[in-house]
């Protein structure tokens, strides 16, 4: 039985979206307004990229037995309880 001064489901979620939407956009205005004081980090060169043997392995041909293999993704399911020892 509710009482006189109890917060139903729907306004107890009105209320807590205002305040998530509240905490949301204080914290986004209070970011701007640090990112505005704070001077620009500087600019890092790029890390050289690593050596690869790509190139060589795309040299090599395929054949029938190349990875997948003859049957890629194939999956077997087994119902016997004789199939494995224990």
């Amino acid at each position: 039985m509710p009482s006189g001064n109890a917060v139903e489901r729907r306004d107890f979620f009105k209320i807590g979206g205002a305040v998530g939407a509240g905490l949301i956009m204080t914290g986004r205005s209070l970011l701007a307004a640090q990112q505005q004081t704070q001077t620009p980090p500087a600019k890092k060169t790029p890390l050289p990229r690593p050596k690869t043997n790509i190139e060589d392995s795309l040299k090599v041909p395929k054949t029938k037995w190349s990875l997948p293999g003859p049957f890629p993704g194939r999956v077997i399911e087994v119902a016997d309880e004789k199939a494995m020892p224990r």
